[in-house]
């Protein structure tokens, strides 16, 4: 198997790739966007053996084997140079040393590849110094941009590079990547997948952190909270509180829920907590679309006050009062 049939589900964007490789057309500046785990950091690399393997395979594919390979997989070929955020960012110092390491010929590479990982995390001064690096090439110098959303980037920057789009992996091989990586069953896998977004690199995160018992406590959790004295609502908010750093997970599980409440009067077939189908279709039928809608809009809201520094407890308080509001004034 090449090192791009490694790349599951991304044939179109590799087809692309291996033409502008067959033709020696490859732009000097590519930029890889699509949801992160779904290739494109795997891509960036085959690119840069392809265009260094010292046993190709054809006119396309390296052979994975030979030193070059072998390095460039390693992360030890001196010129294939991966730039990604130091920190919160991607700092102008960072680009400033690369483009003084450009200004020397490859060591060894006869093509010499720069990956910036995550590119939308560069800062303003960085991605201007980048942008005067991509409208001045150097000799055979190629650049490769990865990032979720072409949007993310400076306009300036996008005009530069040619964009290849990768699309998420699909449900059937990401099930069967993380139940051979992981050895979870099918059962488990199916709810980890539907989650994941077509990432494999989310998913692997998921059946790592024990996701699926926080779910279904997060799920049950909710779908009592109209039942419950104030005081186990406020328990209930202290105990997530706990792990500031995951509430951006629970707030997913959450919306998917709810999400779940509405399609369930629609489209029971299209559920993301397939497996929780019963208890959520009973559900689904004594809320109304509007009040769901008013929770998904408090989500909102209460993941805006703590991005600015709010008190987490607090915020998750007053959400979870909110959230029971409608149905306490009813009784």
């Amino acid at each position: 198997m090449s090192e791009f049939e490694k790349i599951l589900d991304q044939e179109r964007p590799i087809e692309r790739l291996k033409t502008f490789l067959r033709k020696g057309t490859l732009p000097h500046a590519l930029l890889f966007t699509g949801n992160d785990g779904v290739g494109k950091q795997t891509c960036a690399l085959a690119v840069a053996m392809a265009c260094n393997c010292l046993n190709p395979e054809g006119q396309t594919d390296p052979c994975g084997r030979c030193a070059s390979c072998v390095k460039i997989k390693s992360g030890a070929h001196v010129d294939i140079i991966r730039v990604q955020r130091d920190g919160q960012s991607i700092k102008v110092d960072q680009i400033r040393d690369l483009g003084k390491a450009l200004i020397f010929k490859p060591y060894q590479a006869k093509t010499r590849v720069v990956i910036i990982s995550g590119a939308r995390d560069m800062n303003p001064s960085a991605g201007a110094t980048l942008l005067k690096m991509l409208e001045e090439p150097r000799g055979n110098d190629i650049f490769i941009l990865t990032t979720p959303r072409a949007s993310e980037l400076l306009p300036t920057i996008l005009s530069r590079c040619h964009r290849i789009r990768f699309n998420p992996i699909s449900s059937s091989s990401l099930a069967g990547l993380i139940i051979k990586h992981k050895g979870i069953s099918v059962e488990q896998a199916e709810k980890i997948v539907a989650m994941a977004n077509g990432s494999f690199s989310r998913a692997v995160l998921l059946c790592e952190t024990g996701w699926i018992k926080k779910r279904d406590w997060i799920i049950n959790e909710i779908s009592a909270l109209d039942f419950r004295p104030m005081g186990l609502v406020l328990a209930f908010a202290e105990k997530l509180s706990r792990n500031s750093g995951s509430i951006g997970e629970s707030f997913e599980i959450i919306l998917s829920f709810l999400r779940d409440l509405i399609i369930g009067k629609h489209d029971p077939s299209k559920l993301i907590n397939k497996d929780m189908a019963g208890s959520i279709l009973k559900l689904s039928e004594t809320v109304s679309t509007d009040d769901v809608m008013r929770k998904i809009g408090l989500i909102g809201v209460a993941q805006n006050k703590i991005n600015k520094n709010a008190n987490v407890r607090l915020v998750l308080e007053e959400l979870f009062i909110n959230f029971r509001w409608r149905a306490v004034k009813k009784r």
